[in-house]
């Protein structure tokens, strides 16, 4: 091979080990930013999994004690916030909120806790569901003892009976409608023996400048078809809006006795007696749930757990 040839030759090789290293490099950094991607589409997707959850739930299936996965047999929701986890049980016309769980629900990840194996676990959760697991030391139809329960929650799912309690307690009240004062959120004060010692309780509180309070026990949300009693029923009704709640089904009529646009007296049966009950307009923009959360957590101070 002359020199012209070799030099050539060497120029030829320097020019293609050149590109190869080119290629290489380029296609290295395609895997790299390829990785990159994948990796964050993947952080994305489990960011996305990973929130606490906070509104609104409803338990819509679950695993039983013979490992089977099955829709779940009772209306239940829990009601997910930063300060407390509240469950809520529908069963025909009555209802009940409480402080079941104990704990706020955040994100903890399926993995146990090192310190606490038996602690409950939230995740797979964002806006939309979550899941729970959660250790029963109690044997029962439906959950083993000394093993794990798993139950899934989605946001945005009720029952006839959970849209009507829901949508009672979750938004204040509307503007009064003059042609059907009776609409609207109320609380009641008290009960009295005779609508004389209303009339007196009510100046006693005048002079003193008191304003009866409420504490999310209390409440009654009077809707054109139904009434949701915070105490825990939820009943049909029938009613002209103005003048008198007829209950269903028992027909039971409670006529509205009128002392001004914000306050009425109902008669009431107790005890083979008639007693005499006041009910107070509710005119702020707080939700009846508000009111009940205060109520709870006044009662305890939650645990967090999970960040």
């Amino acid at each position: 091979m002359n020199t012209k040839t070799l030099r050539l030759f060497r120029a030829s090789w320097h020019s293609f080990t050149k590109r190869i290293t080119t290629l290489s490099s380029q296609r290295a950094i395609g895997q790299a930013l390829l990785v990159a991607i994948l990796l964050a589409v993947g952080t994305l997707g489990a960011q996305a999994q990973t929130d606490n959850p906070r509104g609104v739930y409803k338990l819509t299936k679950m695993i039983d004690n013979t490992g089977t996965m099955l829709l779940a047999p009772f209306d239940q929701y829990k009601i997910c916030t930063e300060e407390i986890t509240l469950m809520v049980n529908i069963r025909n016309q009555m209802f009940k909120i409480g402080d079941n769980d104990h704990f706020v629900f955040n994100y903890t990840g399926e993995d146990p806790d090192p310190a606490n194996p038996t602690a409950s676990r939230i995740y797979d959760s964002d806006s939309n569901h979550f899941t729970l697991k959660w250790w029963s030391t109690l044997p029962t139809l439906l959950f083993p003892k000394d093993d794990w329960c798993t139950e899934f929650y989605e946001a945005n799912k009720y029952s006839d009976k959970g849209k009507m309690l829901f949508d009672a307690i979750m938004k204040p009240a509307e503007k009064v409608d003059k042609g059907r004062t009776l609409y609207g959120h109320w609380h009641t004060v008290g009960i009295y023996d005779e609508m004389v010692d209303v009339k007196k309780a009510l100046e006693v509180m005048k002079k003193k400048g008191e304003t009866p309070a409420y504490n999310g026990r209390d409440i009654v949300v009077v809707k054109p078809n139904h009434a949701v009693f915070t105490m825990g029923v939820i009943v049909d009704i029938a009613s002209d809006g103005i003048n008198y709640i007829e209950l269903k089904p028992s027909g039971e009529r409670l006529n509205a006795n009128w002392l001004d646009d914000n306050q009425f007296v109902v008669a009431v049966k107790r005890d083979h007696c008639i007693d005499y009950q006041l009910w107070q307009r509710i005119t702020d923009d707080v939700p009846p749930v508000t009111r009940i959360i205060e109520n709870q957590v006044k009662s305890r101070n939650p645990m967090n757990i999970g960040r």
